[in-house]
């Protein structure tokens, strides 16, 4: 914490947790002036609690919050609690408007103390020392939540691209497996043919060639017969 953070908080806070503490042991001082706010406010809205009790509630935010801004114990929440107490004591309290003369006046100063107090309570309330603000930080987590949600948006669509790609492979694989299987079985009967073909050449080759032979030995036979015959003429 820098040096003026250091001086200003206490200085803001200390008064506060003085008051408190006097309102905390003697809450019947101002129990009058919270009755009538208690009996105008609370009371249509349903809330039914008397003066001493409002005084005590008072006494006892301010000890806390005046100690927490003083400390610098989460003094932005503390500033703001105390700007919000002081505001509605000041309403209540510092009716200067019901009033004349110099006591209006007289009245009507200590309501814009109390109202400059309440501005530097709000001005602590917003003074993040240097740090992230809440509205920032609910900013840039909505903006991380954002980001995170685009990345997982692509990550699923390239997933689903992923599958589709995959799917198409696996299709594209089992279309060349029954390729090959049909190249293998034309391939089979093509050799079948083929072999059927060079058995059928072979089979016509030894039938021409049988048939040749069949036509020399008849040949033979017919002139050795004629042979004989002249042979047997000629003895006769």
């Amino acid at each position: 914490m820098d040096p003026i953070r250091m001086i200003a908080r206490p200085m803001l806070g200390g008064i506060f947790l003085a008051s408190g503490m006097q309102h905390v042991k003697n809450p019947s001082y101002g129990a009058e002036i919270a009755q009538q706010a208690a009996d105008e406010v609370l009371e249509p809205v349903g809330v039914q609690t008397d003066g001493e009790t409002l005084m005590k509630v008072h006494g006892y935010v301010s000890v806390v919050a005046g100690a927490g801004l003083a400390l610098g114990v989460a003094p932005r929440l503390c500033a703001l609690a105390l700007a919000a107490d002081v505001t509605a004591v000041n309403l209540s309290t510092h009716r200067f408007w019901e009033q004349d003369g110099e006591e209006r006046q007289g009245t009507q100063i200590q309501f814009m103390k109390d109202l400059a107090i309440a501005g530097g309570l709000l001005l602590a309330s917003v003074d993040t020392a240097g740090k992230p603000g809440l509205a920032w930080r609910a900013q840039n987590a909505a903006s991380i939540a954002g980001d995170r949600a685009d990345h997982l948006g692509t990550v699923a669509a390239l997933k689903k691209d992923v599958l589709a790609l995959q799917a198409e492979n696996k299709a594209l694989q089992a279309k060349a497996t029954v390729s090959g299987s049909a190249g293998k079985a034309t391939g089979k009967a093509a050799g079948v043919t083929g072999l059927l073909g060079s058995q059928a050449k072979a089979g016509k080759k030894a039938f021409a060639a049988k048939k040749r032979k069949d036509s020399f030995i008849d040949r033979a036979l017919d002139a050795v017969e004629d042979s004989y015959n002249t042979a047997k003429k000629k003895v006769a």
